[in-house]
């Protein structure tokens, strides 16, 4: 099947669609540079799929990958794909898979910030926040939309990002007609 998908540059892939393991890092690996838009929303990925990516797609410029802060090499692929624009992940316990190790939202949030300068949408669920960790923030300069799970953090960051539209959501991790290069 992937053979016959040779200029794909944008895969959505729903939770259900993922039978096997490795697909993501497979579809990783045929799609390559070509591949500018990654929706997986909720579907589990691991180190694999996480390396592959950062590996193959060094052009990827939206990725919406609810389990990346899961894998322990998360900042490999945000270093790697240095392009992206936007960026949907989370980072918490209390939701799927809780019996895998999480990061923290500061850790994440400051890799990001770190790696990926282009950021000008951010969607960030967590169900965690700490004051501190708005800092990371702050050092995204092309920053314009930061979208959070957490009503609390939205309102008490809203002052102090100028120039970022702060949206408190709730997401569908299902229906990513929103979350597209438009």
């Amino acid at each position: 099947m992937l053979l016959q998908c040779d200029k794909l540059s944008s895969v959505t892939l729903n939770m259900g669609d993922l039978h096997h393991p490795l697909l993501i890092a497979r579809l990783a690996e045929h799609c390559a540079a070509r591949l500018e838009v990654l929706n997986v929303g909720e579907a589990g990925v691991n180190d694999e799929d996480v390396a592959a990516i950062a590996e193959h797609c060094p052009n990827l410029r939206v990725l919406n990958m609810h389990h990346l802060s899961n894998c322990s090499n998360y900042e490999l692929l945000l270093e790697k794909c240095a392009k992206l624009e936007k960026l949907r992940v989370a980072s918490h316990h209390t939701y799927f898979n809780s019996h895998q190790p999480t990061h923290n939202s500061a850790a994440l949030l400051t890799a990001i910030a770190t790696h990926c300068k282009h950021i000008h949408h951010l969607s960030f669920l967590t169900n965690t926040f700490r004051s501190c960790t708005v800092h990371p923030l702050l050092c995204l300069h092309k920053l314009r939309v930061f979208e959070t799970s957490c009503y609390h953090f939205s309102v008490s960051i809203g002052n102090q990002l100028k120039g970022v539209e702060v949206k408190h959501f709730r997401p569908d991790w299902r229906n990513e007609k929103d979350f597209s290069l438009q």
